[in-house]
């Protein structure tokens, strides 16, 4: 049987996301550095990684596109691989699933793998559904072995969606398996999933955890090796082993059990199949292999026969294993000297920043105070203003009460003026008529004089004419008066 996930016929792709704002969940980290330990191990150098070429890993953990954007993507990627590779000296025969996230079922069981675009309230709807992601992975691959990894609350639920295909399932299948291998040898198929939950069980982990609790455990089994005599390890090898470690690390509640699942055995039993590197076998020192031990019924010259190409291929690939542990410390070292001068650079950044940030407040403090200040003595000059006015406005209205008071006054000395002058005018004026008839009746006395003595010494025949002639300078009302007097007095 051929191995699984060799390095050069094997597709990854990674899932998940470590932000779900959208979701209303937050952030959490230990999501975000899970991916990236696992992305190290896809390009890790064996028996420490995979040896994946990078133009055979997509990384959609963290994307932004909505959830049918990325099956759309993934159905892509994966096709034309496998349509370039069909004719090739290594055709794709893997197709690895990598999950970290969210899980979360409908009402019907289904589970929904929540991304970085996930909606609250529409979990379901704007998350990509493992039916979903099970079709894309038979269109785009439906002679190719998939291997699913699950890291996420309910993840044992996808088997309903990976375990068995519809009608339209096989028919589409049957089609693209046409198009994709007319010419090439058919590989082993079949789907295996590794679950780190029960499909009732939710996935735990530390709050502060540097990686989730199953990609933790199962990174630190692949990193480490198993202690048995079997340089590769098995999804079958890996499982309780994977567990034994969860359970050390968490010592809290329950730990859920990782499930285990192939749907569909009928090409073979692919848990079994080797699928990565056991790091404690391949590197043990050539003293400790089996060659170098006496083997019975064999004389000590055909022993070190035997041994000695044996012992020289082990002793070249320990050397290739040293020379890769040197490179993996010195890239390790490397790693760990830019990290910490990233990490000064972030840390003196974050400084510059928060001093930055102070002086913009001590700056702000002190525009608003001085603002105040401003408003202050702003306030001040406006009462101050609005004081002069009343005061002004006071002066004026006193003024003009005066101005009033001075004319009323003024009205009142010409109006008694002129009450004055009019008694003064009426009283000349009566003065005059008293002076004028006072003149007038002694006029008439006189006139009456002067007819009366010529009466009565001349008679009144002779003093008519008399005092005709005597007063002819008399005006011409007197002497009416006299014609009508002496008229009245003359008649018998």
């Amino acid at each position: 049987m051929a191995n699984l996930l060799e390095s050069e016929t094997t597709i990854a792709i990674v899932l998940g996301a470590s932000d779900w704002t959208r979701a209303g969940l937050g952030r959490a980290k230990s999501f975000h550095k899970s991916a990236a330990y696992f992305h190290r191990y896809l390009y890790g150098q064996r028996p420490y990684g995979l040896a994946l070429h990078p133009d055979l890993v997509l990384s959609l953990f963290d994307d932004g596109a909505p959830a049918a954007s990325q099956l759309e993507h993934i159905k892509d990627f994966v096709r034309d691989i496998v349509l370039d590779r069909k004719a090739s000296q290594y055709p794709i025969a893997d197709i690895l699933i990598y999950y970290i996230g969210h899980g979360t079922c409908d009402d019907g069981g289904t589970l929904h793998l929540m991304v970085r675009h996930t909606v609250n309230g529409i979990e379901a709807q704007s998350s990509i559904s493992t039916p979903d992601l099970a079709r894309v992975l038979k269109v785009s691959a439906p002679q190719q072995r998939r291997v699913c990894i699950f890291d996420c609350c309910f993840s044992e639920a996808a088997l309903d969606a990976f375990g068995a295909m519809g009608p339209l399932d096989e028919t589409v299948t049957k089609i693209g398996a046409l198009n994709l291998v007319a010419d090439s040898p058919n590989p082993q198929r079949g789907t295996m999933l590794f679950c780190s939950s029960s499909r009732s069980s939710s996935s735990i982990g530390l709050p502060d955890a540097e990686r989730t609790l199953f990609t933790g455990a199962l990174l630190q089994v692949l990193q480490q090796g198993k202690d048995f005599n079997n340089p590769m390890l098995s999804f079958f090898d890996l499982k309780d082993e994977v567990y034994e470690v969860m359970l050390r690390q968490h010592t809290g509640s329950a730990v859920p059990r990782p499930a285990l699942h192939q749907p569909n055995q009928q090409d073979g039993d692919l848990t079994r199949l080797p699928a990565f590197p056991n790091v404690r076998e391949m590197t043990k020192p050539v003293a400790e292999t089996p060659v170098n031990q006496l083997v019975e019924g064999r004389l000590p010259e055909e022993v070190r026969a035997a041994a000695d190409p044996r012992r020289q291929e082990e002793e070249l690939a320990a050397a290739e294993l040293q020379r890769q542990e040197e490179e993996r410390a010195a890239a390790e070292l490397r790693r760990h000297v830019e990290e910490r001068a990233l990490a000064e650079s972030i840390r003196q950044e974050k400084q510059a920043l928060a001093e930055l940030q102070l002086l913009k407040q001590k700056r702000t403090a002190a525009d608003n105070q001085r603002r105040e200040e401003q408003l202050a003595k702003a306030e001040a000059i406006r009462r101050e203003v609005e004081r002069a006015e009343a005061k002004f406005q006071r002066l004026e209205d006193e003024r003009a009460a005066a101005e009033a008071q001075r004319l009323e006054a003024e009205q009142a000395a010409a109006e008694v003026q002129r009450l004055e002058g009019t008694q003064a005018a009426a009283e000349i004026k009566r003065n005059t008529d008293v002076r004028k008839g006072e003149h007038r009746i002694a006029l008439i006395k006189k006139s009456l004089l002067v007819v009366l003595v010529p009466v009565i010494v001349l008679g009144f025949p002779f003093a008519v004419d008399y005092i005709t002639s005597k007063f002819s300078t008399i005006k011409p009302v007197a002497t009416d008066n006299l014609s009508t007097f002496f008229s009245s007095v003359g008649s018998p």
